[in-house]
């Protein structure tokens, strides 16, 4: 709902459309992209959360805060009680650190690809390659000006997603190209082309600590603050939140936890599902510091 087929008045990432042609042949139509002229008016570019959050950022999307979600989990007791305590007690060992997880592309085989026509009722069908049609019909009614019965979806028999095709935005174009021309379309882009649209996993930005028992080689407490850069837009990032903190600590035993989890836009492509939904983010801090735990401590890590 937030982000428009086509960029009308701010372009806020690369690979973002800024016009779409149809024309009878591949050919004719990319050398007719090739004839578009766009003047742009060069705004601030924030390659990262780690610069959009600052207090002098632009806002990425008007109307809305560059970090946009909070999402805290408290467990147990206050860390804080016991992180002091560790600095008088030699059984108890403390390790923190600053952690990243990276932007991915999901790298499926084939590039995207959609069709788009009226059947029989004169339905616009979209055949593509999704992970969930009824949501993307009542997605694409809205975006396309038209009731959720005026929309059909058929799934591609075949094609690679792992979360990339959660969002609707490709198969509206050629929906749109469809409506416009009052032909059938067929759209697809290269593999190039592929990779700078369409939405990545969100990169992460986190710090945290933990404390560990040396006698008995039990986990005492984790603090964790963790940021994900969800990109252009936000699409996700607010389910992806809730999930980073049903995972805090997981998969050990964590009787005491204090986490903040934060979700921001940045200028890099948009934050779309992936493989393991925000597993890969939080487990990264989580980890690395039990692994750091146990090395500084000299216990064996089955143990």
């Amino acid at each position: 709902a937030e982000q428009p087929l086509l960029a009308k008045t701010k372009v806020v990432s690369i690979g973002q459309p800024v016009a779409l042609v149809a024309a009878d042949t591949e050919e004719h139509a990319r050398a007719a992209a090739e004839a578009v002229k766009v003047t742009y008016e060069e705004l601030p570019i924030y390659s990262s959360i780690l610069e959009s959050c600052l207090p002098d950022s632009v806002s990425i999307q008007e109307g809305v805060p560059n970090i946009f979600c909070d999402q805290p989990l408290v467990k147990g007791k206050d860390t804080r009680e016991i992180f002091d305590a560790a600095e008088n007690d030699d059984d108890i060992v403390v390790v923190s650190g600053a952690f990243r997880s990276p932007r991915e592309p999901h790298l499926p085989i084939e590039p995207l690809s959609a069709q788009a026509y009226r059947d029989e009722d004169g339905i616009l069908t979209i055949q593509y390659k999704s992970q969930f049609v009824h949501l993307q019909q009542a997605v694409l009614a809205g975006a396309l000006g038209l009731t959720p019965d005026q929309v059909r979806i058929v799934m591609s028999p075949s094609g690679g997603s792992f979360g990339l095709t959660m969002s609707a935005d490709f198969a509206g174009l050629a929906g749109l190209a469809c409506l416009c021309t009052g032909k059938s379309v067929d759209l697809k882009l290269n593999y190039a082309e592929s990779q700078k649209y369409s939405g990545k996993r969100a990169a992460s930005y986190s710090n945290g600590r933990c404390a560990i028992s040396k006698s008995t080689g039990k986990i005492l407490a984790m603090d964790t603050h963790l940021v994900t850069d969800q990109g252009s837009y936000g699409n996700s990032g607010v389910m992806i939140q809730l999930r980073l903190a049903s995972l805090a600590g997981v998969p050990y035993n964590v009787p005491n936890i204090r986490y903040l989890g934060q979700a921001g836009l940045s200028n890099q492509a948009f934050g779309i599902a992936y493989r393991g939904f925000g597993a890969p983010q939080v487990f990264t801090p989580c980890g690395s510091l039990i692994d750091e735990a146990r090395r500084v401590a000299g216990l064996d890590p089955f143990e």
